[in-house]
């Protein structure tokens, strides 16, 4: 998936398409437009299928520094969607830099997102938002990779393991 407009057209249909579950692991969901779709993918999801199964993990060191993003997060708590702060208590200054998508990793079909992007304009080339015409938008180049089948399956055994260590301590937005 070359670069944010392929990557985030692929995020979006897989996330309308979840029947199971939707975890996402990044650095940050930004506050700006892109990070503002995400959370709306979201919660349209979450309203369609409220028994679906959706967690988020961000760098709790830099969730906390950004209002715009705090609200984003704080939308998805409101509605009942858990966010989770990654803190590494031996190594507390280190970034967390993890990023996946996981949709429906228990089915017999599960399918991962994995690279280098996170939720926001400059990642996104602001695909799918107001901002995406703008010529003097950052656009950072990167590229993710689709995984289909048993690996993906192993991405969501590690969100999991990497969710179960998290959420035993006192990190959530709450």
């Amino acid at each position: 998936l070359i670069d944010g407009p392929a990557s985030f057209e692929r995020r979006y249909a897989l996330i309308e398409a979840a029947k199971d579950s939707v975890f996402i692991a990044t650095w940050k969901l930004y506050g700006d437009e892109t990070g503002c779709k995400m959370v709306d993918t979201l919660l349209a999801k979450r309203q369609q299928s409220p028994e679906l199964d959706i967690r988020l993990i961000v760098d709790g060191n830099v969730a906390v520094r950004d209002p715009r993003s705090l609200k984003q997060l704080r939308r998805l708590v409101d509605e009942g969607i858990p966010v989770a702060f990654y803190h590494n208590d031996e190594r507390p200054f280190n970034g967390f830099h993890y990023k996946l998508t996981v949709i429906d990793g228990a089915t017999d079909q599960p399918v991962a997102i994995a690279g280098g992007m996170n939720i926001g304009n400059e990642y996104s080339h602001g695909y799918g938002t107001p901002v995406a015409g703008n010529p003097d938008r950052r656009k950072w180049r990167d590229t993710d990779v689709l995984i289909e089948g048993p690996n993906a399956r192993a991405d969501y055994l590690d969100f999991i393991r990497l969710w179960n260590d998290q959420a035993s301590r006192t990190n959530s937005i709450e």
